[in-house]
């Protein structure tokens, strides 16, 4: 068991956390080696492998730490009451470091991870009365369409250059959630 309270300890683990961001940002997954984080980060391979049995482990803690900040800040929320906050939030979470931005729309990262928007956990829809008329299997459906849609909005405004106003794309985001299930809970 490694102190994660001593002040070198501290330090590795930033430069290879810090280290991983910056090459999810420039490249995929596939071309991110062991020996590649560790040159940038300036630590050798024995380091590394003092904290991680491989980087799929570190990819791993990384996208825990990151749903679990998302799942803070969306713990409250309540489907499909809260749709409006909820596409507010996953936007400015997924601007707020370009990395997250990164991993939610690169296709490499994509195969690699559940999506953001999957592990949300489903306590979120469990005071939804209109979503408690429907059959389990197809509350399951509704709740695929609505993790899915802002997921695929946000990627689409990125691809296009996050030309339209972020606050105009969490808009459309949220009409166009909340009244496609305005439709299927009436």
């Amino acid at each position: 068991m490694t102190d994660h309270t001593d002040l070198r300890v501290i330090k590795t683990l930033d430069a290879i956390h810090s280290t991983l961001e910056t090459m999810i940002c420039e490249m995929d997954y596939q071309s991110i080696s062991v020996t590649e984080l560790c040159e940038h980060a300036r630590i050798n391979k024995k380091t590394f492998y003092r904290y991680y049995t491989s980087l799929d482990e570190l990819q791993a803690e990384f996208r825990s730490e990151m749903a679990s900040a998302y799942i803070e800040l969306t713990k409250e929320f309540r489907f499909p009451r809260d749709i409006p906050k909820v596409s507010k939030v996953f936007f400015e979470f997924l601007e707020y470091k370009p990395v997250y931005s990164h991993i939610t729309c690169a296709p490499s990262y994509g195969l690699k991870q559940k999506r953001l928007t999957d592990i949300v956990p489903d306590d979120h829809w469990k005071d939804s009365p209109a979503l408690a008329n429907l059959p389990a299997s197809e509350q399951s459906l509704v709740i695929a369409y609505v993790r899915s849609m802002g997921a695929a909005i946000y990627r689409q405004w990125v691809t296009d250059g996050r030309k339209v106003p972020i606050e105009r794309a969490i808009e459309i985001t949220a009409i166009l959630q909340s009244q496609g299930l305005s439709a299927m809970l009436s």
